[in-house]
């Protein structure tokens, strides 16, 4: 109808710049391979625009350390062990901003460990992470996470492995998933996050068969996934016309 408002619609620009740094040591002491320290800084911008406007700018600057040890042979068994550090700062700014400026920190160790008995091969993993994520004017959230793995193949034949994974990984809930509340205009959404949100959990069972000649390569797999505290984004029903 002449007169009525013309929705100029969303349009987004996103830029990203990543720096990374790696270092290593061979035989850095007895009883160890290796040693390896990795450092990454991102700096990534999303900005949207309502038409020509700018409606919202969202910065997210994170840093994180590696460091990563691959000890010698014991036995049967061959691994690597190591901790990992993150910081990350997220802020919206704009007049319709919905997450606020949220500072987040992580800390975690972790170990993976393999072993071979003739065509029996056995996999097993490990990783313990403390995070915590601190919103401008609210409650600091802290999380324990626990992620665990095992699995196993048995090559029964030259071109035939049977394989079995077991998976429980376990992640803390994000900033907007937190912390939300407001307006945004690329989803045309209200976003209301939940600061009492627990940990998601996930775990997954898969058994796998498969074939390999110089020809062709193939896998069948049978595999179940189960969460706990699923984390989405869920419809209110409520609206505003």
């Amino acid at each position: 109808e002449p007169g009525d408002a013309v929705d100029p619609g969303v349009t987004l620009d996103m830029a990203q710049t990543r720096y990374e740094f790696k270092a290593g040591l061979k035989n850095p002491f007895s009883g160890l391979d290796s040693l390896k320290f990795s450092f990454s800084r991102t700096d990534y911008t999303h900005t949207e625009f309502e038409g020509n406007d700018v409606g919202t700018i969202f910065v997210s600057d994170g840093d994180q350390y590696r460091l990563e040890a691959v000890h010698s042979k014991a036995g049967v068994w061959q691994g690597a062990f190591g901790l990992q550090a993150s910081r990350r700062e997220f802020n919206a700014i704009g007049d319709e901003a919905f997450v606020p400026y949220t500072k987040t920190r992580g800390l975690g160790i972790f170990a993976l460990e393999q072993a071979e008995w003739s065509a029996f091969t056995l996999e097993l993993g490990a990783r313990y992470d403390k995070q915590s994520s601190t919103p401008d004017g609210g409650s600091k959230r802290d999380f324990s996470l626990t992620s665990l793995s095992a699995g196993g193949r048995w090559e029964f034949s030259e071109a035939w492995h049977l394989s079995l994974n077991l998976d429980r990984a376990q992640r803390a809930p994000a900033e907007e998933e937190l912390f939300a509340n407001g307006p945004h205009a690329a989803t045309a959404t209200f976003e209301i996050g939940n600061p009492n949100l627990e940990k998601e959990t996930s775990n997954q069972l898969e058994l796998g068969l498969h074939y390999h000649s110089d020809f062709m390569s193939g896998k069948f797999a049978l595999y179940r996934n189960k969460f706990d505290n699923f984390i989405y984004l869920n419809d209110t029903g409520l609206f505003d016309p």
